[in-house]
């Protein structure tokens, strides 16, 4: 018995020797000696995942462009139990190499893990994404943005540490887009944008010195001297107690944007211009100077977004560069809406005059490009409803164009002009009084003597005001006694 009890332990040393024994060969201990088993592989993957999926939900603790000395304790916080000590250092020596938060909004939530694969020596290679989230994807699987990161784990002292980390690109996760026919360009979105609006207004440029050779006529400073779209892209979350930060994007012609740049007219009060987002062969879309100086919720959001380079130039026709010349062109009222809260009878009665001659202009748009040798195709017509939505509900807008513009011909995209008389009462009545005003509508009388065409017309102006703002729209127009 004795011999062979001896024999036993020789031959256990042995195998030892040779590393067909688990014990310090073993790479449930120390990974790159010997064999595992298929239960020790599963465990030590299984743990590789829970170290990757622990460091990926501390993310967001860690807020890379704070104050130096608290960047370093929150990396020594929350990432140093799951990284080498050497990667935590280079981390803190520079902190915007590392993953973490960069803005309030969205925010770095999670570490999805797409494979684990084991490497030549012992160590794992984890390839995964880093889901980014605003309060409208958390708690969901939706994420606002995806980062790939490629992470290395090392086993040292007994435990799994992520000792590299390499991040890649943000992906474009929009499944969202935001295309203007009318103004030749696309804003991809993220997901969460889903059921976004867009609402229409106006620019003003207004002269910073007596301009004689200004493109509309002369103009003296302080005079408006260019107006033109302010589209403003709206979170779905938006509610008027709740505002959120809008995207917001102004369309100057080629020959605004360059009067800008020369300083022949200023926009807004900012001490500094808008600033280009891109350009067509028509149009160039701007930012405007100090657009979030409010700082509303989501405005991080938005940001992130616009430093992704989001907007995408489209191609536009000849025939639409004519007519941003011609609607750049035309004096559009501005809005009146204190002076319709305020009453101010001359003012409102002077604003709906202004603006019927104005619809008029654009409607005989058809007519105006013929003189210049082009057509009202499709796109011209977006171009018409995009001007008139500043001033007019979409179905109204829509509806205008409807009535007076008719295609050339069966199946085709080209338009002209309805033979009968284009809209706008107000602009050719000798007398014009108001007759009452409120948010609801506005009710005004115009008389001509005889003989005329309209003798006496009641014309009403139904409004809708925009959700959280004292500005309006006219829905409908109702003309009673022509």
């Amino acid at each position: 018995m004795r011999r062979l009890t001896l024999a036993a332990a020789v031959l256990a040393l042995l195998l030892a020797g040779c590393g067909w024994l688990g014990g310090a060969g073993d790479p449930g201990g120390a990974p790159g000696g010997g064999q595992e088993s298929p239960g020790d592989a599963a465990r030590q993957e299984a743990e590789v995942r829970r170290v990757v999926e622990e460091f990926g939900r501390r993310l967001q603790m860690v807020s890379l462009l704070g104050p130096e000395d608290q960047v370093r304790q929150a990396m020594e916080e929350h990432y140093g139990p799951y990284v080498t000590p050497q990667l935590l250092e280079a981390w803190q020596a520079d902190p915007l190499s590392a993953p973490g938060r960069t803005v309030s909004s969205p925010w770095p939530d999670r570490i999805e893990i797409d494979a684990v694969t084991q490497l030549p020596g012992g160590d794992y290679q984890v390839d995964g994404r880093i889901i980014e989230v605003t309060s409208v994807e958390q708690g969901t699987d939706q994420a606002a943005a995806v980062r790939p990161v490629t992470l290395v784990v090392r086993r040292v002292d007994d435990r799994w540490l992520i000792d590299q980390v390499t991040l890649g690109e943000y992906r474009e996760t929009a499944r969202v887009a935001y295309e203007s026919r009318a103004y030749g360009f696309r804003v991809a979105l993220p997901a969460s944008w889903e059921g976004f609006t867009v609402m229409t207004g106006s620019w003003e440029g207004r002269a910073l010195v007596d301009d004689p050779g200004a493109a509309g006529g002369p103009v003296q400073a302080g005079d408006l001297a260019a107006h033109g779209p302010l589209l403003r892209i709206r979170h779905p979350a938006w509610t008027a107690q709740r505002p959120r930060q809008d995207i917001p994007i102004m369309v100057f012609t080629l020959r605004q944007w360059e009067d800008l740049q020369q300083g022949r007219f200023s926009v807004g009060a900012a001490p500094v211009p808008p600033t280009e987002l891109a350009r067509n062969e028509v149009y160039v879309l701007a930012l405007p100077a100090r657009y979030n100086y409010e700082f509303p919720e989501g405005y991080e959001e938005v940001e992130a977004i616009l430093a992704q380079s989001p907007v995408e130039p489209l191609p536009l026709t000849p025939n639409q560069a004519e007519a941003a010349d011609i609607l750049a062109s035309l004096p559009a009222p501005a809005a009146p809406a204190a002076a319709l809260l305020e009453e101010d009878a001359g003012a409102v009665v002077g604003w709906f005059t202004a603006l019927e001659a104005w619809l008029k202009d654009v409607v005989l748009l058809p007519n105006t490009l013929q003189e210049r040798g082009a057509e009202a195709d499709g796109g011209v017509r977006e171009q018409a409803r995009g001007a008139l939505l500043a001033y007019f509900g979409p179905e109204y807008a829509g509806g205008i164009l409807d009535a007076y513009w008719v295609p050339a011909s069966p199946g085709e995209e080209v338009y002209s002009l309805e033979p009968t008389e284009a809209p706008g009462i107000l602009p050719f009545m000798a007398e014009v009084q108001v007759l009452s005003v409120d948010r609801s509508q506005v009710v005004i009388h115009a008389e001509n003597p005889p003989p005329a065409l309209w003798e006496d017309v009641t014309v009403t102006y139904r409004l809708s005001w925009l959700e959280g703002e004292d500005s309006f729209r006219v829905e409908a127009i109702n003309i009673e006694g022509r």
